[in-house]
């Protein structure tokens, strides 16, 4: 999508900015031109000069997705654009932690703060809480701390689309309480304590919305739809005394059960009297493209949907043999051998069309409904010769999991994969992983590698190379090297989750391909990709959310009726290609 200047409803939207508007619902569908005309807002602002020299105005985002999308159209502008200097593009998490890492001794957080993924979370707090001699519910999870809060010392239930009491948690309070307190004590935080956190925050610092309002005088919020309690208590505050422009369509709400809710669009005007309303109808990213248009109206309005006529691209019809007697069989190996014939069918059914697009240089992605179908999908394209993208943060995975998967696959080797693995945590983290055999593997030590990883390296190299030598697999040393240059390369936080992947990779019984994959799966969902590139993504609907794909195929349309915004979102994420996928179930219908 191309727009040299404003335009229709977003030449109207600039004029509110003009005429001095404090408070702007923008009502912006998929491809109409929201991600251009947030830029281009910043843009007017900065241009009236109204803005102090260090002051800035403030893009809010959801998610990763949005902020790469925002700064992707951002970089149109020359560096020498004064935008730059009055701009501050960030999603909540990473907003909210440049302020935990500043006021967190304001409730009582004394050690600098140390994220981790959830699992890592509760497995800290788990042993934190024997030690204490607290007995909490192991089976709870982190998502719970973004779901409640302690309002004048009463529980609260804040994620209303839970649609249950606090009564379903009886351990809920106790739970909370030891989760903070782990958090003051050892500065463990995971992420979905950050809008938790900040709440307490500004409920003893005031102050402090004061001071952000002066910093941002202005603030974008994009995906308004999106956000939950915490988040919008915080832009509450601030808003007290900036502008505030919201972006939202209520029609790609589709996490609900993170405590997003249409409500909070739907508040706006009594919460901000005087607001102007915009509504964007133009589909510019689907300007030639009527019968997408067409579609994207029929869910929207809720109207019978038509795939009959689709032209930019083709409804694919599948039948999926699924057995009646696993009704009664109630455990996990009946329910993989029903995700397996699905995902089979879902790829035997687009083998052919996806591997068309992608000699087109394309970028093409399959869309599926939970994060095990994806899993079980990558799995089998793998199988196939096919390398999804998106399982992988970096270019580099790629290249490691092919060799990892190598490993497996030789029968010399596959034994020995925890060693070559604890040379790989070895040379990214402090902490080395030994296992009890192989004793040139052995003879590496942490003194090795304490003080610089390519010093380590260089000491370690031939030792692999003999290695590599003893048991026929050569690209071990590439393996290593692509390792180290990752470390060198992309940082900390990077080396931190490769670490994390390799240990995982090096404690299992009896490695193979396929869950080499699922663990490089799990290590996945705690990342996000900068941009899309040609190639092959497999990723849950969630997850595509503010992407786009040249062509994009839609697993089991059918089963998305029941929720038409998850319907949309699936839909609106294409560039010139749609393939709904239409599953005829024989015998039970697979996830009932």
């Amino acid at each position: 999508m191309i727009l040299v200047t404003p335009e229709g409803k977003q030449a109207e939207f600039i004029d509110a900015i003009k005429s001095g508007e404090k408070y702007i619902i923008v009502e912006a569908p998929a491809g109409t031109g929201k991600t251009f005309s947030c830029i281009q807002a910043v843009k007017t602002i900065v241009d009236s000069q109204k803005l102090g020299q260090y002051q800035k105005v403030l893009v809010l985002t959801f998610s990763r997705n949005a902020r790469a999308q925002l700064l992707k159209e951002l970089s149109k502008f020359p560096l020498e654009d004064p935008i730059y200097k009055h701009i501050d593009i960030n999603n909540y998490h990473s907003f909210f932690k440049k302020y935990l890492d500043t006021y967190r001794d304001t409730i009582g957080i004394k050690q600098k703060l140390c994220v981790v993924d959830d699992d890592d979370f509760i497995e800290g707090l788990i042993n934190y809480a024997e030690s204490m001699g607290i007995s909490i519910n192991k089976d709870l999870k982190c998502s719970l701390l973004d779901d409640f809060v302690f309002d004048n010392q009463k529980l609260v239930v804040v994620n209303q689309s839970l649609k249950i009491s606090k009564r379903k948690y009886p351990d809920i309070e106790l739970f909370l309480k030891t989760a903070f307190l782990y958090t003051q004590t050892t500065g463990t935080v995971c992420f979905a304590q950050f809008g938790n956190l900040v709440y307490k925050i500004l409920s003893s610092l005031p102050r402090m919305e004061s001071a952000i309002s002066h910093d941002y005088p202005v603030l974008i919020l994009d995906e308004y739809q999106d956000t939950n309690y915490f988040q919008e208590q915080f832009v509450r505050g601030v808003l007290k005394k900036s502008a505030g422009i919201f972006f939202c369509d209520r029609y790609q709400m589709i996490y609900s059960f993170r405590g997003s809710t249409t409500k909070r669009i739907e508040e706006l005007p009594a919460l901000y009297p005087g607001i102007k309303r915009i509504e964007f109808d133009e589909y510019y990213r689907y300007k030639d493209k009527d019968d997408i248009v067409q579609l994207l109206t029929a869910i929207r309005n809720k109207g019978a949907i038509d795939y009959t006529h689709l032209t930019n691209g083709r409804l694919i019809n599948l039948s999926v043999d699924c057995n009646p007697k696993w009704r009664e069989i109630k455990n996990a190996k009946s329910q993989k051998m029903q995700c397996t014939l699905y995902c089979k069918a879902i790829l035997f059914g687009v083998m052919k069309e996806v591997s068309l697009l992608l000699a087109q240089n394309q970028s093409v992605s399959i869309l599926c409904r939970n994060n095990i179908e994806v899993d079980r999908l990558v799995t089998l394209f793998f199988e196939k010769g096919y390398f999804p993208k998106e399982i992988y943060d970096t270019k580099d995975m790629a290249l490691i999991g092919k060799h990892l998967k190598a490993i497996c696959n030789n029968a010399s080797v596959k034994n020995n994969l925890v060693h070559i693995l604890s040379v790989a945590v070895l040379c990214t983290s402090k902490k080395a992983l030994f296992g009890d055999s192989a004793e040139d593997i052995k003879k590496l030590t942490y003194d090795s590698f304490k003080r610089k990883t390519k010093a380590g390296f260089k000491k370690v190299k031939p030792i692999i190379v003999a290695y590599a030598e003893k048991t026929g697999y050569h690209e071990t040393v590439d393996v290593i090297s692509q390792i180290i240059d990752i470390a060198d390369q992309e940082g900390e936080a990077i080396t931190y989750t490769k670490k994390k992947f390799f240990e995982q990779c090096s404690k299992l019984e009896n490695p193979t391909p396929e869950n080499i994959d699922s663990i490089m799966l799990q290590r996945q969902y705690t990342n996000s990709f900068s941009s899309i590139t040609p190639g092959l993504y497999i990723t849950t609907i969630h997850q595509s959310k503010g992407k786009e794909f040249d062509s994009v195929f839609v697993a089991d349309v059918a089963a998305l009726m029941e929720d038409q915004n998850i319907l949309y979102v699936s839909h609106s994420r294409m560039k010139q290609r749609l393939y709904p996928i239409n599953v005829k179930y024989n015998g039970l219908k697979y996830g009932k």
